[in-house]
């Protein structure tokens, strides 16, 4: 590794998260951020930062509902040489899409190609968050509890355990028990410091229905305006 090429690569990095942080005031910021980041990944696609970059547009990418780029950015790392765990990263992301997108049927065949054996404790609870995910989908908010209960019980689990209790939130109001879906829902919103952009719009939409529901119009009216705020395009 060159020196003038880690010196480049650093420097797109701290263009690209610059502007990134700009996002809350300047609504073109998060344009010029992943222009940076793709020339990142375009220009020096073989470093550590390229590797993990990829991952994190995947994330933004899903955050403003493109999901088609997602998943374009995805294949490539499920299919390049970069290892398994960051393969089977890829392809839990993957079938976060398809499940964002109600595809539940397309989801599922991707989560049953990955190996489960071959999962570290994160990707093998992040795994059964996102099938408790499609089971829900498809009504079986039961079985679905049970699997979210399981992980909850692994202990603090950052992300992972913030995209469990959207979930368990999700089983809560289908349920019609409004009080625990709320508590689920604003759990994680309470927890944002561990919470992609994704789960945290998800929960909060969940808490809006739920204020809604309950006819609680001031609390509804405060989190939509901070959804607007924050994840502008989330409802």
């Amino acid at each position: 590794r060159s020196t003038s090429k880690y010196q480049l690569q650093h420097a797109y990095y701290e263009i690209a998260k610059q502007y990134e942080a700009l996002t809350a005031t300047d609504k073109t910021a998060m344009d010029k951020a992943m222009a940076a980041y793709q020339k990142l990944v375009d220009d020096i696609p073989d470093t550590r930062y390229a590797l993990q970059l990829r991952l994190h547009l995947s994330e933004v990418f899903l955050a403003r509902g493109e999901m088609v780029q997602a998943r374009k950015n995805l294949d490539g790392l499920i299919a390049g040489a970069f290892g398994d765990q960051i393969a089977t990263e890829a392809r839990l992301r993957k079938a976060q899409t398809f499940l964002l997108e109600g595809d539940v049927a397309q989801a599922e065949a991707g989560l049953d190609r990955i190996k489960v054996n071959q999962l570290n404790r994160t990707h093998r609870l992040e795994l059964d968050v996102l099938r408790a995910d499609a089971l829900v989908a498809r009504g079986q908010s039961d079985k679905a509890y049970d699997a979210l209960v399981s992980v909850l019980k692994e202990g603090r689990l950052g992300a992972v355990e913030a995209r469990a209790y959207v979930v368990l939130g999700d089983v809560f109001r289908r349920r019609g028990q409004n009080e625990e879906a709320l508590l689920a829902y604003l759990r994680v919103h309470l927890m944002c410091d561990d919470v992609d952009a994704v789960t945290h719009a998800r929960a909060l939409v969940g808490a809006i229905k739920v204020f809604r529901k309950l006819s609680r119009r001031e609390q509804s009216r405060q989190l939509r305006e901070e959804l607007t705020r924050r994840f502008p395009g989330a409802l």
